[in-house]
């Protein structure tokens, strides 16, 4: 299906580069933190707590809708994710 049907490609493509960006912010947290505004390890954890909990809120409201509201919810996150990167 993946390769017959273009929107699952372009949506799994889209996936993958938010996975990405997530995957890439967490490595970058540490560092940026660090020495821009001189967090030691136990500021770290609210930082990381706040994405955990941003990320378990959109997963439950995600998997509290029907198929077809999950992907009204990912239109709106395509248009959330590059704010929220910026």
């Amino acid at each position: 299906m993946l390769v017959t049907e273009p929107i699952v490609f372009l949506f799994a493509l889209w996936t993958a580069f938010t996975f990405l960006a997530v995957f890439l912010f967490f490595d970058a947290i540490p560092v940026v933190f660090s020495t821009s505004y001189g967090f030691n390890v136990q500021p770290f954890g609210a930082v990381f707590t706040a994405l955990f909990v941003g990320t378990f809120i959109g997963t439950m409201a995600s998997a509290a809708a029907k198929p077809e509201g999950r992907l009204a919810f990912a239109c709106v996150e395509s248009i959330l994710v590059p704010i929220a990167l910026f």
